[in-house]
């Protein structure tokens, strides 16, 4: 864990803003022991714009805005949002939010807030929500202001200039927060999963959440009172390190019929078999800002760099790719998990394939189907517009080739 005393020595102000935004928002939470005022200052500030917050540790910054009436209705707004499902897109929106926390909260070391509402509010979140460690376990502004007993943390509030009667009010919608329940609600427009409640009803959770929720959620597949079937999300990429958390294995979980347009049913996919003879989902390499990328990339451009910029650099023009590749085998996602239930029709559609193969999760002949993938892929981008950049470029080739061979891997384990 950082410690807010070390972060503390840094050298010059801007480097020492910019240490301190990374600690406050690092999945990790930051040590303020011996700092509770400093900790307390930093998070008032964190609610500023970009362009007030040039320097967090400005008390008189943080005086000013206790002594400000909007700046109290903002935050008192945010209180519905914090929320325990930890949204990693702040525009999907859920409404009639309520918490979960479990029982060990703050005991294990992991952060659990989050933010689900909109954009423009999510920096006021930052006051009540961001975690961080304080006496041995991790805790935020918000489980204080929800507690009955007296909490020294608030004292400390009140020594920096909060009101009292703004506590008063912040108190109240805080209040027994900490032991409510998941969101009743989550907006169609952020793909959900929905947990059995036991009485007939389901509760939504977004299933981009939290590393302790993950485990959670784990833990819940063997519960004899959960009902059982498996649940797939149409951009797995996106949720790798949800399903690489739970083995794969989410089988919970209910999904959602409702299903938004970057969902492919059976019939959908096997007719692109038919007419493509390939299940390749191009659109997830000629999407406007993965083309831009790959023809940069292609381009071979030179760069003026140490070997650590170069090895930073080249780390996340691999992570960046593995993502283009995983978009594009989209299809073979979907269909490793539609094989659950319709193992004799896709059997009879694919045939002998290494298709068939890999949605069987059958991964021996590695080597032939990575080249065989790739071999499709750049068949694709030989037919494009951009043949002549992209196809078999000589940059590409051992990217795109070091990249099916982790995406085959996360196919075959992913149910």
């Amino acid at each position: 864990m950082m410690i807010l005393g070390d972060l503390l020595k840094a050298e010059s102000e801007q480097e020492l803003n910019t240490t301190l935004k990374r600690a406050f928002f690092s999945d990790i939470p930051v040590v303020i022991d011996d700092h509770v005022s400093e900790a307390l200052t930093i998070l008032t500030n964190l609610t500023r714009s970009t362009s007030e917050s040039a320097d967090l540790l400005d008390v008189a910054a943080a005086k000013e805005l206790y002594m400000d009436e909007v700046w109290h209705k903002g935050i008192i707004v945010t209180v519905p949002w914090v929320a325990t499902h930890y949204l990693k897109d702040p525009n999907s929106r859920a409404t009639g939010c309520a918490r979960w926390f479990p029982e060990n909260y703050g005991e294990d070391g992991q952060k659990h807030l989050g933010w689900s509402h909109n954009s423009n509010k999510v920096s006021r979140s930052h006051f009540l929500a961001t975690e961080f460690c304080w006496n041995n376990r991790v805790t935020s502004l918000y489980e204080q202001f929800s507690k009955e007993e007296k909490s020294s943390l608030i004292d400390a509030l009140l020594t920096l200039g909060f009101p009292l009667n703004r506590v008063q009010q912040l108190q109240k919608p805080c209040n027994g927060g900490m032991s409510n329940s998941l969101p009743d609600f989550v907006s169609p427009h952020s793909k959900v999963v929905l947990f059995p409640d036991g009485s007939g009803d389901y509760v939504a959770v977004t299933p981009l959440v939290s590393a302790g929720f993950q485990r959670w959620v784990h833990n819940l597949i063997g519960h004899p009172d959960i009902s059982c079937r498996p649940v797939f999300y149409s951009k797995p990429f996106q949720v790798s390190s949800f399903l690489g958390t739970c083995g794969g294995r989410l089988y919970c979980l209910y999904y959602p019929p409702k299903l938004g347009r970057h969902d492919y049913n059976l019939n959908y996919l096997l007719n692109h078999w038919r007419y493509k003879k390939n299940l390749l989902n191009a659109g997830g390499i000629f999407h406007k800002k993965s083309l831009n990328f790959l023809l940069q990339l292609a381009s071979g451009k030179a760069f003026v760099e140490s070997e650590k910029q170069k090895e930073g650099r080249l780390k996340h023009e691999a992570f960046r790719l593995e993502n283009i590749v995983e978009e594009a085998f989209l299809f073979l996602f979907v269909m490793r998990v539609h094989y659950l239930a319709e193992q004799s029709q896709i059997d009879n559609a694919l045939g002998k394939t290494f298709e068939l193969a890999l949605i069987q999760g059958d991964l021996s002949e590695a080597g032939k189907a990575v080249e065989y993938f790739l071999s499709q892929l750049n068949g694709i981008l030989e037919r494009s517009h951009y043949s002549a950049q992209l196809a078999y470029n000589p940059v590409l080739l051992p990217l795109f080739e070091k990249a099916i061979k982790k995406i085959l891997n996360k196919i075959t384990q992913s149910v």
